[in-house]
């Protein structure tokens, strides 16, 4: 991979990283607190746990994604960036740019799904 090219995946990545941060800090300044409403009717307070709760999965997933970019920078920076974590073979330009913290190349990562029934 050329030098021009890594710095490209890797700026995607710092973005990325950011983007997801700033969600989340959006998110706690955003909050709504029902402890503070004693006339909030039931159907407010089901809605508002509702969101609570699909706002906790979204962020568990962001913290998922921030630890896969921190893995590839740190990968970047020891030089092992885009090889393959199963067969050590490199990872196409084309896949990390589609897919920056791919662990995998395609051929092992539909193996991966084969083996976990997962369709092609």
């Amino acid at each position: 991979m050329r030098k021009t090219e890594l710095q490209s995946i890797e700026q995607k990545l710092i973005l990325q990283r950011s983007a997801i941060l700033n969600k989340n800090i959006d998110f706690m300044h955003n909050r709504k607190d029902f402890s503070l409403f004693s006339k909030a009717d039931e159907a407010e307070i089901a809605n508002h746990d509702i969101e609570v709760s699909m706002t906790y999965q979204i962020q568990e997933r962001d913290r998922e994604l921030i630890m896969k970019i921190d893995k590839a920078l740190s990968k970047m920076s020891h030089g092992s960036f885009g090889e393959c974590e199963s067969c050590g073979a490199e990872i196409t330009t084309g896949r990390l740019n589609a897919r920056p913290f791919a662990e995998l190349c395609i051929e092992c990562q539909e193996e991966q799904e084969e083996g976990k029934g997962f369709p092609i």
